[in-house]
């Protein structure tokens, strides 16, 4: 699923080369970010769905509502998804850091996209993409790059949040590890593994992921 994020990341950056991103055109809609926001909101159900069919969800009860759904064909929703995974994973608290769209290697803020599952909401941009997805003509001004970003930082903590994904970012050096001091590390896949999942055999040391866009650490 990442080159997938990465295709609709690099649509969003080609957007902010014609819009750039400032306070003053977080409203600006478009079609461009309709079809996008579409897409990202789609991939975010997704991989809500591909989580809860992980074998390490087994038995758990909510996991099991969403597979029966998944398999059924039926619309699972994001409220059933939060209950899932807020309770393990936290959702409402994980924050992404923000890059500079013209200096990639400075950070400028962050925020937490499913920020709202902490009071039993949905994001605002997740019902952005629910409206438009069900009368895209009535709610196109919802498709504005305030609420496209949001969905894109949603996107992207899927991919990191989840710890066989983490993992297979590390394997494929897309997710870099560092030594607390910030030294480069590589860890036989195998430590990787025991690290991510839960087990700390190979010290303080940090998982981070850096794409044009966003940046998140792990430990």
């Amino acid at each position: 699923m990442w080159s997938v994020y990465n295709d609709m990341e690099g649509e969003f950056i080609r957007f902010l080369d014609y819009v750039p991103p400032s306070p003053e055109h977080k409203k600006v809609y478009s079609y461009n970010l309709l079809r996008l926001i579409l897409q990202i909101g789609g991939y975010v159900d997704t991989a809500f769905k591909e989580m809860a069919l992980h074998s390490m969800f087994d038995g758990n009860q909510k996991c099991e509502e969403i597979r029966k759904k998944a398999v059924k064909g039926r619309t699972v929703g994001i409220d059933l998804s939060r209950e899932a995974f807020e309770p393990i994973y936290t959702l409402s608290r994980r924050t992404v850091f923000v890059k500079s769209p013209k200096h990639y290697a400075l950070l400028i803020d962050r925020f937490c996209p499913f920020a709202e599952f902490r009071n039993g909401k949905a994001p605002k941009w997740w019902k952005a993409y629910n409206g438009i997805k069900h009368d895209w003509l009535k709610n196109l001004k919802k498709a504005n790059l305030e609420n496209t970003f949001g969905a894109l930082g949603g996107a992207f903590l899927m991919n990191v949040i989840h710890e066989p994904s983490l993992l297979e970012l590390a394997k494929r050096r897309i997710a870099q590890t560092f030594t607390a001091g910030w030294r480069q590390a590589v860890f036989a896949d195998e430590l990787l593994a025991k690290w991510i999942m839960g087990e700390r055999p190979i010290g303080e040391n940090i998982v981070m992921v850096d794409t044009r866009v966003f940046r998140w650490r792990f430990g």
